[in-house]
């Protein structure tokens, strides 16, 4: 029996003669249903790819952060390294401005030592 022929439903529906629209229905739902699947599947893959980077050292939030900033405009990236720089100092956590020379070179440095 197809959803058309039990498509009459207490609440006293008769979708009948709606056999174009039930049949739309019943596929979305089935397309929608092996989309979500796909969608928990790839985001299991993100997260295996997030948790490998931490393993690593490296902070997940930083890196999509990161990947963020690469898909803006030159004019977004001008307007956001604008916007977080004043909002640290006023929140009260001001950028060193040298915390991506001298902290960053004795990281890199000391993650090399680490996989030889």
């Amino acid at each position: 029996m197809t959803n058309i022929e039990t498509a009459k439903q207490p609440t006293g529906f008769d979708l009948s003669g709606c056999k174009t629209l039930v049949k739309k229905i019943e596929s979305a739902g089935s397309n929608i249903d092996t989309w979500v699947l796909k969608r928990k599947e790839i985001n299991d893959q993100i997260a295996a790819e997030r948790a490998g980077l931490q393993a690593e050292g490296l902070n997940p939030k930083a890196f999509d952060a990161a990947r963020a900033y690469m898909e803006m405009s030159p004019e977004q990236r001008e307007n956001y390294d604008f916007s977080y720089a004043i909002s640290r100092q006023v929140l009260g956590e001001p950028i060193q401005l040298d915390m991506f020379t001298t902290d960053v070179e004795a990281r890199l440095k000391a993650a090399a030592e680490t996989q030889q």
